[in-house]
């Protein structure tokens, strides 16, 4: 019985601790946070973007700690929030160590198309959204003209699909869509026209289509189409 007392009694002790060290870290790390004279700034990704300097998302940070009706509340979810209001910034991970330190991790988005706007070429997000001030990118995108702004997510997936395809992902340079009409493919390669309708690519036409870009180049004959139409089952019509 005296046994059982004195365990339950350091159990207590103990539980008591830990609580005092939770507590006293969470009030440290909400008062350490706005000192920001430690900051260390790190890349998951490279920097493309003129818009993005990180002194001014250290003065975006300064100010809110410097926020009086605020401090009580400043955590590192409410600082991720405000650097996440860089609409180049796809993640922010803030961390802050025992010595007080604050290391601001952050990942900027990766340009997933091109589109033709007002004759002028500007990068788009996997969600379609404009990213502006692009400084350069170097992989080839898929270019997009046409109806994007009324598109959903059958454009994305169909963006997606020729990027996972090797033949389609290297002959394929463009897409225009049609809200009435549908999606036209446009081959690098003898400026060839794909039409596919509303058509999401599936095995039997992603064949089709490497078929007939497969004669194409085999034969040298750019003059044979200037659009295919493949929006019926198992046929390749042509159209000059």
């Amino acid at each position: 019985m005296k046994f059982l007392f004195s365990f339950f009694r350091m159990l207590l002790i103990f539980t008591t601790f830990i609580v005092f060290i939770l507590i006293l870290f969470s009030f440290e790390q909400n008062i350490k946070i706005c000192d920001l004279s430690n900051i260390d700034f790190k890349y998951k990704n490279k920097n493309i973007y003129n818009s993005f300097v990180e002194k001014n998302v250290r003065e975006k940070l300064i100010i809110v700690c410097n926020n009086k009706h605020l401090q009580q509340d400043i955590n590192t979810s409410l600082l991720e929030d405000l650097i996440l209001e860089d609409q180049n910034i796809k993640k922010a991970e803030l961390y802050l160590d025992v010595s007080g330190k604050l290391e601001v991790i952050l990942e900027f988005k990766t340009p997933f198309a091109r589109q033709l706007k007002n004759q002028e070429l500007i990068y788009l997000d996997n969600e379609l959204n404009i990213l502006s001030d692009v400084i350069q990118f170097d992989k080839k995108l898929i270019v997009l003209s046409g109806d994007v702004e009324t598109s959903d997510n059958n454009l994305i997936k169909l963006i997606e699909s020729v990027y996972n395809n090797k033949i389609l992902n290297s002959l394929i340079g463009g897409i225009n869509y049609d809200f009435e009409g549908g999606y036209v493919l446009s081959s690098n390669y003898c400026n060839l026209f794909i039409d596919i309708g509303f058509q999401s690519l599936s095995d039997e036409l992603i064949k089709r289509i490497e078929t007939f870009l497969l004669f194409q180049e085999e034969f040298k004959y750019c003059d044979y189409c200037d659009t295919i139409n493949l929006k019926y089952n198992n046929q390749v019509i042509c159209v000059k």
